[in-house]
């Protein structure tokens, strides 16, 4: 029988319906391994997650940092790493926090309202493309300060955008995310040629106006279509799926009745079924991750494989996994104990010796 993480494809039917109990299964038997279809590393747990989230410096968002290559269009505040991100994040913030969010709010209200007396007594209706996909371009495009594209035609740029993400494991995504997130440049482009409405996007680009870098106004630009893709694609999936949960947990339903539960239950009701189920970094050469890798490949080595016999190669693929099974049950983090100091001075030492050698040699 495939074991867990063979079992394991994030856009199976079974998985995108119900991720949390392959998720559940995975963080109890195998929390990191490695996935051949995403030639990754996957991490499970929380704790594992939170910890490369958090360390910019071992685990990068921005695929320069490895040898890789970022498109112009795609130069944008989700392509840079702190402190690098920093100026344009800050832009950002800057202009959000200036925005009258209690009159977004009840502007929202508004039209949820509206399309639920237009909707009420008319029969069952689709939650996700009647309300969920109107609201959140309404909102979205009201935060920024925007005229909101139709929405049909925004939806469907914007899966193709989503479901490009996926390209490593479906190549046919690709080219219908490229071609979409031209599209999505192109209104982004309007948007700062003309559109003279208060908002957030009317105060960025006062902020970058005087600005003669041509590459910064590419990444403000393009962070603002991020900004614009990414807030509509999740807070309709967000709705989308708090409804779903709602309707299948009619006890949950009258629960969230309770004023006194809104505070902290919209919150857990968001966490419970969230609308985006994975992320990724990628880790520069000669990081300390690495090393750390290579340190417990050297553990795997001396401890269950070397001096040891196998009958066939069957047997020493349960060697391992029986070694990984065990390491996994009390699996700890390596402390990396080096200080800069101590690395630096082998480093010299290293270059002492190289230098004494070409001095031999050249005699």
């Amino acid at each position: 029988m495939p074991s867990v993480t063979d079992r394991y494809d994030p856009l199976a039917t079974e998985t995108l319906r119900n991720p949390y109990s392959v998720l559940a299964e995975l963080r109890a038997r195998e929390p990191v391994f490695w996935h051949a279809g995403m030639g990754s590393w996957v991490l499970t747990r929380y704790a594992d997650c939170v910890r490369v989230l958090r360390d910019h410096e071992t685990f990068a968002r921005d695929p320069r940092r490895t040898g890789g290559t970022v498109p112009e269009p795609s130069l944008s505040v989700q392509t840079l790493d702190p402190p690098q991100q920093n100026a344009v994040r800050s832009s950002f913030m800057t202009a959000l926090r200036a925005q009258d969010l209690t009159g977004i709010e009840g502007r929202a209200r508004h039209l949820v309202g509206e399309r639920l007396d237009q909707l009420a007594g008319a029969g069952p209706f689709d939650a996700v493309s009647e309300i969920a996909v109107p609201l959140s371009v309404a909102v979205v495009a009201d935060l920024l300060g925007v005229e909101p594209p139709p929405y049909g035609e925004f939806a469907a740029v914007s899966d193709a955008i989503m479901r490009s993400m996926d390209g490593g494991l479906d190549p046919a995504l690709v080219e219908p995310g490229r071609i979409a997130r031209g599209q999505l440049s192109e209104l982004v482009d309007s948007w700062f040629a003309a559109s003279s409405r208060p908002g957030l996007l009317a105060r960025v680009r006062q902020a970058t106006v005087a600005d003669s870098d041509a590459l910064a106004r590419s990444y403000v630009k393009n962070t603002a279509r991020v900004m614009f893709q990414g807030g509509y694609s999740t807070m309709a999936a967000a709705v989308g799926n708090a409804v779903h949960t709602l309707l299948t947990h009619p006890g949950t339903l009258e629960r969230m009745r309770d004023r006194a539960l809104l505070a902290t239950g919209v919150d857990e009701l968001v966490r419970f079924d969230g609308p985006v189920q994975g992320t990724t970094r990628t880790t520069p050469v000669g990081s300390s991750w690495i090393n750390q890798i290579e340190t417990w490949f050297g553990l795997l080595t001396r401890q269950s494989i070397r001096r040891s016999t196998f009958a066939s190669v069957n047997v020493l693929i349960k060697q391992i996994r029986d070694y990984i099974d065990s390491w996994n049950s009390e699996a700890k983090p390596f402390t990396w104990t080096a200080t800069a100091e101590e690395i630096l001075a082998k480093v010299r030492l290293v270059q002492t010796n190289i230098k004494k050698l070409v001095a031999n040699n050249s005699k």
